[in-house]
């Protein structure tokens, strides 16, 4: 048994109509028509119908052509016709170009009408059914359309991906090298600077250290050279981190580097500390001054050193001046000493007495300049 299905009866007799829906209504659901008019209205208005069955006389429209303009409004409704022997021929062309699915002749008995539309709606279903198939198919086929281009794209995706992980890997070994030769470099920057006498430091545009070397974090007062970064002049122990402080903001406002030495009394020690100084600003790539470096040295000792050695070397050249001056005077001194004596004991000639005796006076006087001249080259000898 068939399931229940919508079939339209097309009839001028309204007799026939009547018994057709009597007949049939427990196993279908009628609908009725009159002529192809009203027909192709309720066509359009209730449909789809499962079996659609015209009479093939009819005042206006005939069936041939009601049924005709069906295929085209409802293409899966089955068609079927009735009609007397006399217009056999007629539908059996009909029939034959796919107009019609069945022809019933009349009059047509209620067993063979009712297995007629059984025989219609299940080729009704099995149209539905091929057109559900085909429509599963057709999207069977998307899907595995879909399906095949998704597993493309996944696949392209997944080559993609494991190309920008191997990059993404160079990229991260490259920067872990990278790291570890600028840890390295600044290791070995730092133990240069480290080994180095002089002090170094380095500070932002704020005046904030960034770094120094041992050497300096010593002279401050800081431990180790990382407690200073952060760290402002005015809050370092050192009593002369203001210097460093006004050298360094002068050299970043001039954008000029700066040396000098700088002496500042050192009350603890009591005595005069030299610094060595100089400052160089640093800029970013724009040319903007961001920072500073500087560097400062005690030359204290260095400037005493050069100090004694200034003096000692105009001692020696004094020394040597007066040796050279003593043993220039020593022949003319014999002989003038040689010349007083014979001048001293000619005591007849008054005039000539008074010459010599101003001559022994002048002696003395020069002998007395040369003793001295002896003994400063005799003291400059002996240091």
């Amino acid at each position: 048994m068939v399931g229940r299905e919508k079939i339209l009866i097309v009839d001028d007799d309204a007799k026939m109509l009547d018994a057709y829906r009597r007949h049939l209504k427990k196993s279908f659901d009628v609908d009725i028509a009159k002529d192809g008019e009203l027909a192709m209205t309720m066509v359009g208005r209730n449909g789809p119908y499962a079996v659609i069955i015209s009479d093939f006389r009819m005042p206006g429209m005939d069936g041939i052509d009601f049924l005709s303009r069906v295929r085209e409004a409802s293409a899966e409704s089955v068609r079927m016709m009735l009609t007397g022997y006399a217009d056999l021929n007629i539908v059996m062309e009909a029939v034959n170009e796919g107009y019609i699915f069945r022809f019933l002749t009349k009059p047509c008995k209620p067993d063979d009408l009712h297995g007629a539309l059984e025989a219609g709606v299940r080729q009704y279903q099995l149209i539905q059914k091929e057109r559900e198939l085909a429509e599963s198919r057709r999207i069977q086929s998307v899907l595995q359309q879909a399906k095949d281009r998704l597993k493309e794209i996944v696949e392209e995706r997944t080559r993609e991906l494991m190309a920008s992980n191997q990059r993404l890997q160079q990229e991260v070994e490259e920067k872990r090298r990278a790291e570890k030769a600028l840890r390295d470099s600044r290791e070995i920057l730092q133990i240069a600077m480290d080994n180095i006498p002089q002090c170094i430091f380095w500070k932002d545009a704020n005046s904030a250290y960034l770094g120094c070397n041992r050497n300096f974090s010593k002279l401050a007062g800081v431990e180790d050279p990382k407690n200073i970064v952060g760290k402002t002049d005015d809050e370092l122990p050192w009593p002369y981190a203001g210097l460093l402080k006004r050298y360094g903001e002068f050299a970043m406002e001039t954008n000029s580097p700066g040396f000098e030495v700088i002496e500042e009394f050192d009350e603890k020690a009591g005595k005069t500390i030299s610094w060595d100084a100089g400052s160089f600003p640093f800029h970013d790539e724009e040319g903007t001054v961001i920072g500073v470096l500087g560097m400062i040295e005690d030359i204290s000792d260095e400037i005493a050193s050069e100090e004694a050695l200034i003096r000692q070397e105009r001692n020696e050249s004094i020394g040597k001046l007066a040796r050279a001056f003593y043993n220039e005077l020593q022949e003319p001194l014999m002989a003038m000493d040689a010349s007083r004596d014979v001048l001293m004991n000619s005591r007849k000639d008054n005039a000539l007495y008074a010459h010599a005796k101003n001559i022994s006076d002048q002696v003395a006087v020069i002998n007395q300049i040369a003793l001295k001249l002896k003994k400063l080259a005799g003291v400059t000898r002996s240091r």
